[in-house]
């Protein structure tokens, strides 16, 4: 059978906690990555080629790129996740997502900070407006540890003005 008419079953826990590549998988990746990487081309507008069991096919440049970068991903052992940026997810699901409680989610939505729509007493939320605030976190994480860094040296400096490092 042809690996193009393969059917991959992936269940929505898998979507957002991706299993961990075996060793065979992520040697199988990279065996594909080398493979498939394609020679310069003179114009970088030209299709990806792809040629698999005989049959050639053209495919976008960035749908090549997308499937280079999880190849190369799942060869170095990654655990990596495909989801449509229009999926919509329950709390439960954008709670381990961001990793934070339910209990902050729930506020996230009734403060509007996060979107979502009813249906009945459920809830559903655009993964893409997940996926947003987890880069703002993320981003916000960052400037405070850059911040904390920034401090601890200035302490540094107060403590030790000579940079000897002891006695």
């Amino acid at each position: 059978m042809s690996g193009f008419h393969h059917r991959i079953e992936t269940s929505v826990h898998d979507m957002f906690m991706p299993p961990v590549p075996s060793g065979e998988e992520s040697k199988a990746a990279g065996e594909a990555h080398a493979a498939l990487t394609p020679p310069r081309r003179a114009n970088p507008s030209d299709p990806f080629i792809l040629e698999c069991d005989g049959i050639r096919m053209a495919i976008p440049e960035r749908l090549a790129a997308m499937v280079m970068f999880i190849l190369r991903q799942t060869a170095k052992g990654r655990p990596v996740s495909v989801m449509p940026i229009d999926r919509e997810v329950t709390p439960d699901q954008a709670a381990a997502m961001l990793q934070v409680p339910i209990s902050f989610l729930l506020k996230l939505l009734d403060e509007g900070t996060l979107g979502q729509r009813k249906i009945g007493t459920h809830r559903r939320i655009p993964y893409g407006e997940v996926f947003v605030y987890g880069k703002k976190m993320q981003i916000e994480r960052r400037k405070g540890l850059d911040e904390l860094t920034a401090l601890g040296q200035e302490i540094d400096a107060v403590i030790d003005p000579e940079g000897g490092g002891g006695s």
